[in-house]
């Protein structure tokens, strides 16, 4: 009975050392931009998953050894590079050029696989202006049109409300993951 209660708070408990350990390890290690996407496509999905199942329980010399299933590095394909894969599962990585003069990494947390719905156009939009204009700045979104492969949205914005002349313009591109922002006075 003792043991039937303490249960689920080690497993808690284990869960989050494992979450720990795994974002730790690949904060460090910084070899892919985002931790788990084992194929480096700007995606975490489920082709991800699938190659890490392949490769469980490999090591170095194993016939179905995949190094980049490895995500922690430690030489073993197991719970701890999972943990990494499905805690970042649904995370995608936009390239945005600025200006056409920096680039920035945009992350947002989105499914794109089935369509998009104007809820995830909106939160691919929000997540790109607050990666370059930062979250302390007023901003209105004007308009937003999307379809299956490219967003463009219309923001103005300024520091405060007296300065809402700057305007915000962006394209992305969601074939190649790849953002246009033009019209930034930043």
């Amino acid at each position: 009975m003792r043991l039937r209660k303490r249960l689920p708070v080690a497993l808690f408990i284990l869960f989050i050392v494992v979450s720990f350990v795994g974002y730790a390890w690949a904060a460090y290690e910084g070899a892919w931009d985002i931790p788990g996407d084992i194929n480096m496509d700007g995606i975490v999905d489920i082709f991800d998953v699938v190659t890490l199942a392949v490769s469980f329980g490999s090591e170095p010399g194993d016939e179905n050894w995949n190094p980049a299933a490895d995500t922690n590095h430690d030489d073993i394909v197991d719970i701890f590079d999972a943990v990494v894969v499905t805690s970042n599962f649904g995370m995608i990585q936009f390239k945005a050029v600025v200006n056409d003069m920096r680039d920035v990494d945009v992350l947002v947390r989105v499914n794109i696989s089935d369509g998009l719905s104007e809820k995830e156009a909106e939160l691919i939009a929000e997540a790109t202006f607050i990666q370059v204009m930062g979250q302390n700045v007023i901003r209105q979104l004007d308009t937003l049109t999307f379809d299956d492969t490219k967003i463009e949205a219309h923001y103005t914005w300024g520091y405060d409300e007296n300065d809402m002349g700057h305007v915000f313009d962006m394209t992305a591109d969601l074939i190649t993951l790849q953002i246009t922002v033009t019209h930034c006075f930043c």
